[in-house]
């Protein structure tokens, strides 16, 4: 069967001689480890580079299929984050959709996998809930680029393996005989190679990626062993972005380099929305300067001041429903050296000096209500603007006059034009930042750090999504020279040692329960805390969190919300509801939060003390690590000097001595 690759159908498009040798590179590449039958994946957030290269890779499969059916499938990885621009989720959602069409067209083996963080680790949880701080550009570690992206499509590679391994033992129970032996060596081979990740990083796409390649070793179309032990392939490293472009420029299904959609001139549009320009021009001017815009989260500060993409992208009215989201970015990294807004109190102590460090942490409780409301009113008005379009369209449909509601609609409509496939899209919600599971891990973790009182979360929720009220984005000025702004430096308080002689999850409502007919009353001990569910990882019950937004709400708010009770309360109900399912083996963990912040609140030093109190109460670095030396400090102790008795001790003289 002929090849769908072919260098000469490529030149006569009219690629370029050394273009053409680039992707024959690329191809051959992938070929020789299909025939080897390594597992392969593909890391494709599809943008221009990840997108050529699957483009490339896709075909190279495609081709080793027609040849022989039976192979492994292609793996392609795809990292959902939650806070990504609703434009470029879009895009991707479509990317996906028109890959899957393709492969189910030509019954070509291929699997998509979506990476997303866990529950814990997503952006609204752990900002929000009081876990971490934004990651800001000039943060040491990324850890938003970690939790978000990386860990989660670790989880799913890792998960290739074992699942290829079952479905290769099922289809040898029914394999006809010709094809046994094949499906045997499939099976063989995955104890024999591990799974390769094909990725679209390139030494020309900027000067710190260049480093970051060298510094890992990287060598185009070489497998590099990392830290971790994955193997990564960098399939295009030495392409410039002229040859990408020009990839994508001819690449189609049909065309003379074949791949899964029929163009990519989304792709393109995309790239010209952020940077203002056509990116094909763009790349003549300068190298660095090709495409030089890179997507990022909707809420990312890792940038800096400012978010270029976005910010040329709100110039054009079809996407001004945007601006919520860039006003939220720009409101956090203004406020980034504010330190009314940071928690002070450390959520752990140290293990020798029983001190608790004070120092500008995660946001402060005010701070996360604030973000919390912010981001609920963002959700509901997205909804309400695409309500209104959505009545518009009906009118337009109806054969009314229609004063559009959206701004872009406006435009189009009075140029004799109305972009009807545009409002159609767009009459439906195109992002949420906040889910109703996430509302209550927030609850959670409030109650968990002792932030709040019991129930705060579900309080702000009630009052955006159901009493109409609304939290407007602060307007603040970021500081004009920040290079010089650091956090200050920590300080320690004394915290006294835990009072309670019960478990801090103790529920007297469990041990009453037991108290019943026909059940033994347990004995209550200091282990003994109220009833939780664990899971893997943690969860929250979907039908019991519904359970509560429909029924509950408003009894716990009447019952515990402002009424002096204790946060951990909230900690409490939801485990002991079965809202809340714990991550294995971390109750113990939890228990020791809960005390920490019920200690802090003893001694005074609970969220909402101010901060001249604490620093007023607090010692330096110095005095605490003088105190921590003398605690710690080795007593040398001298060994009396053994006596030796001259008299040799029978035991019929020990008898004799007592009696006596």
């Amino acid at each position: 069967m002929t090849a769908l690759f072919s260098t000469d159908k490529l030149l006569d498009a009219g690629f370029s001689q050394k273009t053409v040798d680039m992707i024959a590179a690329a191809y051959h590449a992938v070929r020789d480890l299909i025939e080897q039958d390594v597992p392969l994946a593909v890391a494709a957030s599809f943008g221009k580079d990840s997108t050529a290269m699957l483009a490339i890779a896709l075909l190279a499969h495609h081709d080793a299929v027609r040849e022989h059916p039976l192979r492994h499938p292609l793996t392609v990885l795809s990292a959902d984050t939650g806070i990504e621009n609703p434009v470029i989720h879009a895009h991707v959602a479509s990317q996906i959709s028109m890959l899957q069409s393709y492969a189910r067209r030509h019954a070509i083996p291929l699997r998509v996998r979506i990476g997303k963080p866990t529950l814990a680790s997503s952006w609204m949880t752990a900002v929000l809930g009081g876990r971490k701080v934004v990651t800001f550009a000039n943060s040491s570690h990324r850890d938003c680029s970690i939790e978000l992206k990386k860990r989660p499509n670790q989880r799913e590679l890792r998960k290739m393996v074992p699942e290829l391994k079952a479905e290769y033992e099922h289809m040898l129970s029914s394999a006809a005989p010709s094809d046994f032996f094949r499906i045997s060596e499939l099976a063989a081979s995955l104890d024999r190679e591990s799974v390769i990740t094909l990725v679209g990083v390139r030494f020309d796409e900027s000067t710190s990626r260049r480093h970051r390649m060298q510094a890992r070793g990287d060598v185009a179309r070489v497998v590099t062993i990392g830290d971790d032990g994955q193997r990564t392939l960098p399939l295009i490293g030495d392409f410039s972005s002229d040859e990408v472009w020009e990839c994508l420029a001819m690449a189609g299904e049909g065309r003379a380099l074949e791949a899964y959609a029929p163009n990519f001139d989304d792709t393109r549009d995309l790239y010209r929305s952020a940077t203002g320009e056509c990116p094909v021009v763009a790349s003549e001017k300068a190298a660095s300067a090709a495409c030089g815009s890179r997507f990022g989260c909707a809420l990312c500060t890792v940038s800096g001041g400012t978010d270029k993409s976005m910010a040329i992208m709100l110039q054009d009215p079809q996407y001004a429903w945007m601006k919520p989201l860039n006003e939220l970015r720009n409101f956090l990294v203004a406020t980034q050296y504010d330190l009314d807004r940071r928690r002070w109190t450390a959520r752990t102590t140290d293990s020798v000096t029983g001190h608790v460090r004070i120092q500008a942490d995660v946001y402060s409780p005010a701070m996360v209500q604030e973000l919390l409301g912010i981001c609920l009113t963002i959700d509901i008005r997205e909804k309400e603007r695409a309500a209104a379009l959505d009545e518009d369209l009906w009118a337009h449909y109806a054969g009314e006059a229609v004063s559009w509601s959206d701004p872009y609609m406006r435009e189009t409509a009075a140029a004799g034009n109305p972009d009807i496939a545009w409002a159609t899209r767009m009459a439906k919600p195109q992002f949420q930042l906040v889910s109703s599971e996430q509302v209550l891990a927030i609850d959670f973790m409030w109650a968990r750090y002792g932030a709040t009182v019991p129930f705060e979360a579900l309080h702000i929720w009630r009052e955006v999504t159901k009493r109409g009220a609304r939290y407007e984005v602060p307007s603040v000025e970021a500081p004009q020279d920040r290079r010089n702004l650091r956090m200050p430096e920590g300080r320690w308080i004394a915290l006294p040692p835990n009072a309670r002689m019960l478990h801090p999850l103790y529920d007297p409502l469990t041990t009453l329960y037991y108290e019943r007919p026909g059940r033994d009353m347990p004995v209550v001990t200091g282990q003994t805390c109220v009833e939780h569910q664990e899971e893997e990882t943690f969860s929250v019950d979907q039908e019991a969190a519904w359970m509560i937004f429909e029924f509950e709400v408003d009894r716990l708010l009447d019952l515990y919300h402002e009424r002096g009770f204790a946060p951990s309360v909230a900690v409490e109900f939801y485990l002991r509801f079965g809202a809340i399912a714990l991550a294995a083996g971390r109750l113990a963990e939890l228990a020791k939060t809960v005390d920490h912040a019920q200690r802090l609140q003893d001694a005074g030093l609970g969220p909402g003390t101010p901060i001249s109190a604490l620093l007023a109460r607090s010692i330096s670095d110095i005095e605490h690590n003088a105190l921590k030396a003398t605690m710690t400090m080795p007593i040398n102790v001298v060994p009396a000097p053994r006596r030796r008795s001259q008299t040799v001790t029978t035991q019929g003289d020990l008898f004799a001595a007592q009696a006596a």
